[in-house]
């Protein structure tokens, strides 16, 4: 839902394919038209903004449904460490020889992500970064106040057995 496309989409297969933005959806929709059995491919090239947790960069994207699905991103980090949490595999973490690494991944889904950082040398330097996000809900009547507050607390980097809310 924050992809910006910056090329036409590239099609290959029978007939025409209908590509708009969804501004209810927030997202960008496809409508193939086909037989059974046939092969179509869209192939987008997109801006998607990355967030960053401590020495982590993190790619969620929306990804669509589909029967097959590859995403090929080089990211500008000689020998990176990268991780897909999901349901989506990582097929390959390939040196470049400009200072970068490409990332090849299979079986994008909704929700997808995608995160690396620099390799460490050893796991026990790894030090735990924390990500830590919430939701309050208040509820004023004439008498009272009543808040309830939701956090969703990530770890990355190393394990974490406990935390301090303050």
């Amino acid at each position: 839902d924050q992809a910006v496309l910056r090329a036409p989409i590239k099609y290959d297969g029978p007939g025409q394919p209908l590509v708009h933005f969804d501004h209810e959806g927030g997202g960008y929709v496809a409508v193939l038209r086909g037989k059974p059995r046939q092969t179509h491919r869209l192939t987008l090239t997109a801006l998607v903004p990355l967030t960053r947790s401590g020495d982590e960069t993190r790619l969620v994207l929306a990804a669509p449904r589909a029967t097959r699905s590859t995403l090929s991103l080089e990211v500008p980090l000689a020998d990176a460490a990268a991780a897909v949490p999901g349901g989506a595999v990582l097929v390959a973490a390939t040196a470049t020889d400009h200072n970068s690494t490409q990332l090849d991944i299979e079986g994008l889904g909704n929700g997808f992500q995608l995160a690396w950082r620099k390799p460490t040398a050893s796991a026990a330097q790894v030090r735990p970064v924390l990500e830590a996000g919430g939701d309050l809900a208040v509820k004023i009547d004439g008498r009272t106040v009543e808040t309830e507050a939701t956090l969703t607390v990530r770890g990355h980097g190393a394990p974490f057995d406990r935390f301090r809310v303050r």
